[in-house]
């Protein structure tokens, strides 16, 4: 009788692939942002790592009835920038990165009253990914800008308009 073949088992993942594969199936992430030690707001991102053409989402929960810090608005946006090597840039970092940034999305909301929201920003499927070189690097960022009010301990009625700025890396 003839021996059948058997068909070869399938290539083992690489150690790389395993982990792109893992960092996507991530839960997700929660960032806390604090101004003078007090949580304004909580970030929860539905996962920790995105490719083009996925959808950023986002819920932020704020203005805790217990919180010394109130948030009046938000503001959120899905940027991409690019990094020199200070061997190669003619401008200070700065102004490099101000004139490589380019902003895919944004999303705005009043949120004196609110005590969460959520957010979808569109990553283009056409955009550049991330990348690093010897001397430049492209990356993306979440940037979540929120004007808050934050009411003084020693009196609710005395508050002070400040601004927040939060960043968190989208690769």
């Amino acid at each position: 009788p003839a021996a059948r073949a058997r068909p070869a088992p399938p290539p083992a993942p690489s150690s790389m692939a395993a982990v792109r594969d893992r960092s996507l199936r991530a839960g997700k992430v929660s960032y806390d942002i604090a101004k003078n030690g007090h949580v304004a707001a909580v970030l929860t991102l539905a996962r920790a790592k995105y490719r083009l053409g996925d959808s950023v989402q986002a819920l932020v929960r704020m203005n805790a009835p217990d919180a010394m810090v109130r948030i009046v608005r938000i503001a959120a946006s899905l940027e991409s920038h690019e990094d020199l090597d200070a061997s190669m840039a003619l401008l200070p970092t700065g102004r490099i990165q101000k004139a490589t940034t380019q902003v895919y999305a944004t999303h705005h909301e009043n949120t004196l009253d609110t005590r969460q929201t959520s957010f979808a920003l569109v990553i283009p499927s056409g955009a550049t990914p991330e990348f690093v070189t010897s001397g430049i690097r492209h990356g993306w960022s979440l940037r979540l800008s929120l004007l808050c009010l934050l009411y003084s301990s020693d009196a609710a009625d005395d508050m002070q308009s400040v601004h927040l700025v939060g960043r968190s890396i989208i690769k």
